[in-house]
């Protein structure tokens, strides 16, 4: 290819004036990007820290509310605690209360509280020396409960403190006896914590005739609402506000009492200073960069135009070596002029591509050894599902080394769990369809028999042209927490001194079964006979003994799926699905021979128990009404015992 003659002064002034032109629009353009990107970031991050304010109430009540609602369950199953209260012995159950209360405060508790049905304070691990005051006036939920009779739960003020409580009705011999509360205090120590999670200063109000008064706080500092009187009104109305000064974000997150009412808040403040100092930092350093950046494009530029006067065939087939990638073959400065310097300036490029492609070649190995490495199982899919790359941790997933998991795919979807490879194959079909990662949790089963659980994150990866490259997946080793929250939900439905389900599981059960297609469904109510005087003349721990052996007898006597539930003290329901009165009365005499076998003479305390059956059999019948029949006809068997004794 020949190359004519240039006019090198009238293309130098053309090429520069275009330049210039061009290098003021990409500044324009990057302080204008720059100016939207910075206002993006401080919204973003203001509205983060709003959201986590506003987030983190609800949470803390509904985890609290959990602690409470468990604690409570234990207390109320607690016998010797609910027989003290009901023979109003007071110093039997501060004996009892204050040890527990110790354990209590462990979990953040801080109000341990037993009410009577009139109202008054009976009892109160937290303050014990005080006790018999009216709380009708300044305690609703007291009144509530004891008009209602049903558990109650919620925000509420008191003598002590605005606290988050739990009341329980108590019932002994099925008679009203009063309620016990637990609580947790909304104070300073509460507030730091949030503050240091989230930012902020927390500061605790309350409306008042007067005016908004500080209970508590992270600061020293109003509860004023600098707002209308809208504002306030919709604070009352269980709405949140926010408010902004431009140096600060104060945000105004009402809480909810149990009634619906809202005469407690929270203010929190929020320096929004910083936030805007380090988003306008980013914004200057851009733009100084930017210019920079402009700077030495716009003098290298310069520079080289002047020089491009002679041909640059060899440039041109270097260049295109350069795009084939072929960066092995060094560029000669023939001559000391303009092509010389342009050789030179490409030489310099093909060395910097030289170089980055090694970084580039050592960030892959440096990747692959990271994925090697790392705990997780990191797994690259191709569109079809088919392996692209597996890192060594899968083995501690599935028994398999890499390499045979690559050569066998298939043995991926072997080692989920039957009853998950369903959801497992929508999830990767989902990531083809759809822009963001998505989470799922499986159960998967390694070659050795051995079953984990797993939170499984898969992201598509796309091209500029947004075609499916492929799936990234993350699955991480969840067993350990998934055992513990297996193990909290059995304790909430589980009795302590059994090992048997408890009454509110029992309930749950009723419920569920009513609209089932388990028919006919047979209830067995059982009574242990003679327990006082056990507890009488051995001790309540031989009492606890002689209703551990009863639950164990009558547990070996049913089938693994039925529902055995200890009612309450001595009283045990059982629940068989799928189970006629017949074979309910089977279950019954294969009890009474077990009682029989445990009844050593030499035994200094004797098994009895009175049992009632009662069968529905097409759910016409409310479940609950048969359990109840199934009461009346152990009582009548209690009955014909005692009589036959005599």
């Amino acid at each position: 290819m020949r190359i004519g003659l240039f006019n090198t002064k009238s293309l130098f002034i053309r090429l520069l004036a275009g330049l210039c032109i061009l290098s003021l629009t990409l500044l324009g353009l990057v302080i204008f990007k720059s100016q939207i990107d910075t206002e993006r970031l401080i919204a973003e991050k203001e509205a983060e820290l709003i959201q986590m304010g506003e987030s983190i109430v609800p949470r803390r009540f509904y985890v609290s509310q959990q602690i409470l609602d468990a604690s409570i369950s234990q207390i109320v199953l607690n016998s010797d605690l609910i027989s003290d209260f009901a023979r109003r012995d007071r110093d039997a159950l501060a004996t009892k209360a204050l040890k527990a209360f110790e354990s209590l405060k462990r979990s953040d508790i801080d109000v341990y509280h037993f009410h009577l049905p009139n109202n008054r304070t009976f009892f109160r691990a937290h303050r014990p020396e005080r006790y018999n005051d009216d709380l009708t006036e300044i305690r609703p939920m007291v009144s509530e409960i004891n008009r209602t009779r049903a558990m109650i739960a919620g925000w509420e003020d008191g003598r002590h403190g605005f606290a988050l409580r739990h009341l329980e009705p108590v019932f002994y011999r099925s008679e009203y006896i009063g309620a016990i509360e637990v609580g947790m205090f909304l104070e300073e120590r509460m507030l730091n914590i949030w503050k240091r999670a989230v930012m902020g200063e927390w500061i605790l109000c309350r409306f008042t005739a007067s005016g908004p008064t500080r209970i508590a706080g992270t600061v020293e500092a109003n509860c004023n609402i600098d707002a209308s009187p809208t504002d306030t009104s919709s604070i009352k109305n269980k709405q949140s506000l926010v408010l902004r000064d431009g140096q600060s974000i104060t945000q105004f997150l009402p809480l909810e009492n149990f009634d619906g009412s809202v005469s407690f808040y929270i203010k929190r403040i929020i320096d929004s200073s910083q936030i805007r100092d380090l988003a306008l930092t980013q914004r200057n350093t851009t733009i100084f960069y930017g210019l920079v950046v402009l700077a030495i494009a716009s003098l290298v530029f310069a520079f080289l135009i002047r020089r491009i006067l002679r041909p640059v065939n060899y440039l041109v087939g270097k260049a295109q070596k350069i795009s084939e990638g072929r960066l092995d073959e060094p560029i000669e400065t023939m001559t000391s002029d303009e092509i010389g310097l342009l050789a030179s300036t490409m030489e310099s490029m093909r060395q910097s591509l030289a170089a980055k492609t090694r970084q580039l070649e050592e960030s892959n190995e440096l990747f692959r050894t990271l994925s090697d490495t790392a705990s997780e199982w990191i797994l690259w899919l191709d569109p079809n599902g088919q392996i692209i790359y597996t890192s060594p941790s899968c083995q501690r997933f599935t028994g398999h080394d890499s390499a045979y998991l690559k050569a066998n795919p298939d043995l991926i979807m072997d080692s989920i769990h039957p009853d998950d490879q369903r959801r497992w194959l929508q999830q990767i079909s989902d990531s083809r369809k759809q822009q963001g990662a998505l989470k799922r949790e499986y159960r998967i089963i390694n070659r050795h028999g051995q079953q984990k659980w797993i939170e499984h994150i898969s992201s598509p990866v796309f091209d500029n042209d947004q075609q499916l490259l492929g799936i990234r997946c993350s699955i991480i080793d969840i067993t350990t927490r998934k055992t513990s929250e297996e193990r909290l939900e059995h304790l909430s439905f589980s009795d302590s001194l059994t090992g048997l389900y408890n009454r509110a599981y029992l309930q749950a059960a009723v419920e569920k079964y009513q609209h089932s297609s388990a028919y006919p469904i047979t209830f067995i109510a059982a009574d242990l006979d003679g327990l006082k005087s056990t507890n009488d003349s051995f001790g309540h721990s031989a009492g606890d003994e002689l209703i551990q052996r009863a639950a164990e007898i009558m547990r070996s006597c049913m089938r693994k799926h039925d529902v055995l539930a200890r009612f309450g003290g001595d009283e045990f329901v059982a629940l068989m699905p799928d189970t006629t009165q017949e074979a309910g009365e089977a279950v019954v005499g294969r009890i009474r021979e077990a009682v029989n076998a445990f009844n050593d003479p030499q035994r200094p305390v004797c098994l009895e128990i009175s049992m009632g059956v009662a069968c529905s059999i097409d759910g016409e019948t409310d479940l609950m009404e048969t359990m109840r029949t199934a009461d009346l006809l152990m009582y009548q068997d209690k009955r014909r015992r005692k009589s036959q004794s005599q």
